[in-house]
């Protein structure tokens, strides 16, 4: 993935956590880690190793989305198991949605459709080709 767009999804992941800690000061930011999980575009992790993971050729084909969408879920998790304890809540339940609301002011939805990354990639590579073949 190209740095400069590692950089700033970085940067909104680092200002969806700014956010969170407003609503919610008695949580813990945790580190964000690039990483191919097979068709997942994020995952939340919990424990010792608490963080949270993108997956790089989806951030590369669904930036915005990743942004406004995946970073704030995931991050929804984290928030939901620091307030409530994972073993009390399910992983979609109302305690993760109105984490959510809360944060992003929206309704959550659960999971997205992005395809296989390897396909997301390709398309986004044949767009780039057909923009550069009509300008040059």
């Amino acid at each position: 993935m190209d740095a400069r767009l590692k950089e700033v999804i970085a940067a909104r992941y680092e200002a969806w956590w700014a956010r969170a800690q407003v609503v919610w000061p008695q949580t813990k930011r945790v580190r964000l880690e690039f990483r191919r999980m097979g068709a997942t575009a994020g995952m939340a992790y919990y424990g010792p190793d608490s963080r949270v993971e993108l997956h790089p050729d989806y951030c590369l084909s669904n930036a915005k989305d990743m942004v406004e969408d995946t970073i704030p879920h995931e991050i929804a998790h984290i928030v939901a198991h620091q307030i409530f304890g994972r073993q009390r809540i399910r992983p979609h339940g109302a305690e993760w949605q109105g984490i959510f609301m809360g944060l992003t002011g929206r309704v959550a939805s659960r999971c997205h459709a992005y395809g296989k990354p390897e396909a997301a990639v390709a398309r986004l590579a044949r767009q780039v080709l057909a923009d550069v073949q009509r300008k040059g």
